[in-house]
């Protein structure tokens, strides 16, 4: 069965479903701007692009409230997963792809790429953790 959404609005998908069940509450748009590394407007436009086709549901002006409405066997993972049965490792691990963000967007914000701190006081973590973590994404950011 073709899924009703396209690949990208999967992606929102899985992350709004990822984040809800790791933190037990719902991203904010904020928290997805920060993962996708795109501009405030693009979010929402998303949102409500989801809204409208009935994947999610969302209380206006609240925050956090967004929910999704696709059973837990059309959810983009669960596609993946039944038609791709030998797919190749991604490049980087989740956390990874965190930092890779949080540094695309603050060198898109900023115009110039953060600091060690700035990586440390966002992600709440020690210096030599970030540094490790910047080593190992070095190639990815040349």
């Amino acid at each position: 069965m073709k899924p009703r959404y396209t690949e990208k609005q999967g992606q929102y998908l899985t992350f709004i479903h990822r984040y809800t069940k790791a933190h037990g509450y719902p991203p904010s748009e904020s928290d997805i701007q920060m993962h996708f590394g795109v501009s405030g407007p693009t979010i929402h436009q998303m949102i409500v692009r989801l809204e409208t086709l009935g994947l999610i549901e969302k209380i206006p002006y609240t925050t956090r409230s967004i929910r999704i409405l696709l059973p837990e066997d059309q959810m983009p993972a669960a596609t993946a997963r039944q038609s791709t049965a030998g797919a190749t490792k991604a490049p980087y691990t989740a956390k990874q792809g965190q930092y890779l963000a949080f540094i695309h967007h603050y060198a898109k914000v900023h115009r110039y790429a953060p600091a060690e701190s700035d990586i440390q006081r966002h992600f709440g973590v020690t210096a030599p953790s970030v540094h490790l973590m910047i080593v190992k994404l070095t190639p990815a950011l040349e």
